[in-house]
């Protein structure tokens, strides 16, 4: 009998043990969001609202416990202004495989199958005067970076450096001949979407990583539904109602193009893949970086970037967040990157839990969601390989 009381003390004493830490765990949490939102910092409850309000589940965490009017208010003091235009192609010069055709006169593509939904007549918005960006050397990879990864050290015109910020961890993959670089999309798209790695492994890709936004409700989407726009290959996938869009894309010239474009124009000037990523404005164009009002009005969070140089290479970047060992990065960190590896142009594309970068097969970065993969996504930029690999 003293036995059984005394292993019925000791349970007793471990669950009060145990309950008493769950419940320290849980006043932690409530307290450090408490001072978030209520604190004498507002630039930390900016950053807390805007970091929750851009993850597809967690929206709650900052809508639940502040009135609507001063959650405009915050959005309104923390983003970027993008008013540079779109982008002029006549300022990428490929010194690779590819010959550009100026920007004033585009070769028109095949006449592609009409979408009922895309509107004719628009007027292309004016492209501004750009501002000089110093660029690299033609063919610069960056091995003498000091993240300069060996992983990329078998593999011709490509260069992986590992980057590290203030909270942040990411990965840039230089792309030195833009010819290699085109879009692809999952095989069953408008059903579902795929893992880069599948997708990368469908299209024989060497490198991948996730491209435009998705039909993605209350973060269920299963990655099948693209949003605003999608073409490949000069035929539209996927056209909203809108009739125009803000669109990431590549030209026939292999020149990365940001603007906003009907279809039609789409034709016109030539761009034969293109994706969109309405919520965030462009973070270079023509070589004049956005301003950035506050934090950039998405706080902290994972990041997938696409850029080029004025030699015609491609940037790609990805940088992890949501987890200890990387928090996520600001737009201006981003945009700072882009400008460090002398971008000319670059954009978003999705990021969150999209977020992801695939090399032969091999998830590079750390995925906040997927087991380790990434999110089910409708399409991805590819690098293609070399004959000889």
């Amino acid at each position: 009998m003293a036995r059984k009381k005394g292993a019925r003390r000791r349970k007793l004493r471990w669950g009060r043990v145990i309950l008493c830490f769950f419940a320290s765990i849980l006043l932690l949490l409530f307290g450090t969001m408490a001072f978030c939102l209520y604190g004498p910092n507002k630039q930390l409850r900016d950053l807390y609202v805007t970091t929750f309000l851009q993850t597809s589940a967690m929206k709650f965490m900052a809508t639940a416990f502040l009135p609507q009017k001063t959650i405009e208010e915050i959005l309104d003091n923390n983003k970027i202004i993008a008013d540079q235009g779109n982008t002029d192609p006549s300022l990428i010069q490929i010194t690779g495989k590819a010959s550009p055709v100026p920007a004033s006169s585009p070769t028109p593509l095949p006449a592609a199958t009409p979408h009922p939904l895309a509107t004719p007549g628009a007027t292309v918005c004016p492209t501004p005067t750009p501002s000089p960006t110093p660029v690299p050397t033609p063919g610069k990879l960056f091995s003498d970076h000091p993240g300069a990864s060996d992983i990329t050290d078998h593999l011709p015109g490509l260069q992986l450096v590992n980057l590290s910020g203030n909270g942040y961890k990411g990965y840039m993959l230089i792309v030195t001949d833009p010819t290699r670089v085109s879009l692809a999309v999952s095989k069953s798209l408008g059903s579902y979407g795929q893992r880069m790695v599948e997708m990368a492994a469908d299209h024989d890709a060497l490198a991948i990583i996730n491209g435009g936004e998705f039909d993605d409700p209350e973060g269920h989407g299963n990655g099948g539904t693209p949003a605003g726009c999608l073409v490949q290959n000069g035929q539209p996938l996927f056209l909203s109602e809108e009739g125009r869009w803000n669109i990431i894309g590549l030209n026939q010239d292999h020149v990365l193009v940001l603007g906003n474009y009907s279809f039609e124009e789409m034709q016109a000037a030539g761009i034969v893949d293109a994706v969109t990523f309405g919520y965030v404005p462009y973070l270079i164009v023509n070589g004049e970086p956005s301003k950035v009002v506050g934090n950039g009005g998405s706080g902290l969070n994972p990041r997938t970037a696409i850029g080029q140089r004025a030699d015609g290479a491609i940037l790609m970047l990805v940088i992890d967040g949501r987890q200890p060992s990387s928090i996520g990065a600001t737009q201006k960190d981003v945009m700072d990157i882009m400008l460090d590896f002398g971008a000319v142009n670059a954009a978003n594309l999705d990021g969150g839990s999209s977020s992801v970068m695939v090399i032969e097969g091999n998830v590079i970065n750390s995925p906040c969601a997927g087991g380790g993969f990434g999110r089910y996504a409708p399409d991805g930029f590819m690098v293609s390989k070399l004959p000889e690999e």
